[in-house]
């Protein structure tokens, strides 16, 4: 969308570009957040019966997605893949979202929840260039905490972004909100009793997180 936003704004002052990607932090642009209401529960779990959920089993499951169409669907599409819906809390709906088709218990859904979780630390992060020095350093910071490769943990951030959990061009963020905040909690509930900020903002002996992502961190 910045692309776009950057060949429209020079022709007039009137141009109003719409979108649902994240301008707030673009420089030049006047952006204004309009918020949605979540859709009501009947008009979730309408969503849910065409993927050949029971009604009755629908207007249960729909409360669990907190009135977003795009849990909704995914949750749907899990089980025209499996064929079952097991879903008895708030956690089965997002282990559900990230897992997509592949199996809460694979090696890739696991890899995704960690790379997810450490991300969660911060609103945001900038990735790509002029940015990238923030992307750098969520990627090393996550290497030395989970022993994964900078190889891996980069190509499961590029399938995040195809999955459209991580949002965003330039800087990303995790999407939805919901989400964001589960993982927030879970990282937290497993790391928290051992957190030292005095360590954590140290990449490596010489270098620090930039101030941005101190800025950023939750």
């Amino acid at each position: 969308e910045s692309l776009l936003w950057n060949s429209l704004y020079p022709v007039s002052d009137r141009v109003t570009l719409i979108t649902i990607g994240d301008f707030t932090n673009t420089p030049g642009t006047e952006a204004r957040v309009v918020r949605v209401d979540p859709l009501p529960n009947e008009v979730i779990a309408s969503i849910l019966s065409a993927y050949n959920v029971s009604d009755w089993k629908a207007t249960a499951f729909a409360k669990y997605c907190n009135g977003s169409p795009r849990v909704a669907h995914i949750i749907g599409q899990q089980v025209e893949a499996s064929g079952e819906l097991r879903i008895t809390s708030y956690d089965d709906v997002w282990e559900a979202f990230i897992a997509g088709s592949d199996d809460v218990n694979s090696d890739s859904y696991r890899t995704r929840l960690t790379v997810l979780m450490w991300l969660s630390l911060f609103k945001r992060f900038g990735y790509r260039r002029p940015f990238d020095i923030e992307g750098n350093q969520m990627v090393k910071m996550i290497a030395h905490e989970t022993q994964m490769t900078e190889f891996e943990i980069r190509e499961t951030i590029c399938d995040l972004q195809r999955r459209k959990i991580l949002q965003g061009e330039r800087t990303l963020y995790i999407t939805p909100k919901l989400l964001h905040l589960w993982l927030w909690a879970r990282w937290w509930e497993a790391q928290g009793d051992g957190f030292d900020w005095n360590r954590f903002v140290f990449i490596s002996d010489t270098e620090k997180l930039t101030g941005q992502l101190q800025a950023w961190f939750i």
